[in-house]
């Protein structure tokens, strides 16, 4: 359109069929080099999709996309979430898009409400600035996650990134109950040396008066 546009001038002033073949060809060479540009611009966002596609799959994180939902007052009262990798599915313990995936995540994980996570994604929509919350624990799954909430560029979403820190924070508690162990056996030993040596001392003076 925008070709014809500009030649139309052309077209008006043509006076017999050579100005009118001449202008044909320069319509189709015009024709020609659009569709080089189309094709390398196509090539270019396909390859550049692949790459997007392949970071998502090896990504040690699981990402989700959330989609505000607003009430008529304009105030944010849910989120609907959409999948965009495996790792998500597998952190949060479940099968399928279809079992994650909802138009209200409140309803389907009330949790986040207790956890302060629907507060933190309700924050970084309005301000745009980035929250990490570390840990967070999923009473559903009984792990826990390092959760970073972060508003998508020129959208009204958000993107949150789920990464599984169970084994470190059960390793934390074993640290924390081997510690306590190793107190409880530092104070019986220090109450076992206490009772110990006077019992020696009074042990010593009856083998003396005997």
């Amino acid at each position: 359109v925008i070709v014809l546009v500009k030649n139309f001038e052309g077209l008006i002033g043509l006076t017999n069929v050579k100005n009118h073949d001449k202008v044909l060809d320069e319509l189709r060479e015009l024709n020609l080099r659009l569709e080089e540009k189309v094709h390398e611009r196509t090539k270019e966002f396909e390859e550049e999709y692949r790459k997007v596609r392949s970071i998502l799959k090896s990504s040690s994180d699981g990402i989700v996309m959330y989609i505000p939902k607003y009430d008529i007052k304009g105030e944010v009262v849910d989120f609907s979430n959409k999948v965009l990798n495996k790792m998500a599915l597998t952190i949060n313990g479940v099968k399928s898009n279809s079992e994650s995936e909802t138009d209200y995540i409140i309803t389907k994980f009330p949790h986040i409400k207790n956890n302060g996570h629907f507060e933190d994604c309700v924050k970084v929509l309005k301000t745009g600035i980035p929250i990490v919350r570390d840990p967070i624990f999923n009473p559903v799954t009984k792990t826990y996650s390092r959760v970073t909430v972060s508003k998508k560029e020129a959208s009204d979403s958000i993107l949150v990134f789920f990464t599984d820190v169970t084994e470190r924070e059960d390793l934390k508690l074993n640290i924390v109950s081997t510690s306590k162990l190793a107190a409880i056996g530092e104070l019986a030993g220090g109450v076992a040396h206490e009772i110990n040596t006077p019992l020696q001392i009074l042990d010593g003076n009856i083998r003396l008066l005997k």
